[in-house]
């Protein structure tokens, strides 16, 4: 895949994982920020199942691509 850089700054996103295991199992803490030059973040969602996780994680890198698309 060939990667051109803009001549112009572009929004960035950020998406944080945290994985702590539990006596129960994994507990997944997806934090979200759609913009990091606003400096606020959306409410953490919390997931016990690593596929839910991954699908949340795959929703939000498609919905920055469509946000983002000229």
């Amino acid at each position: 895949m060939l990667l051109s850089m803009r001549r112009h700054p572009s929004r960035a996103a950020v998406c944080i994982l945290r994985v702590e295991e539990e006596s129960w199992g994994l507990l997944i803490t997806m934090t979200v920020n759609r913009d990091i030059a606003s400096g606020h973040a959306d409410l953490p969602i919390r997931f016990s199942d690593a596929e839910e996780a991954a699908a949340a994680v795959t929703a939000f890198l498609q919905s920055f691509a469509r946000n983002n698309q000229p």
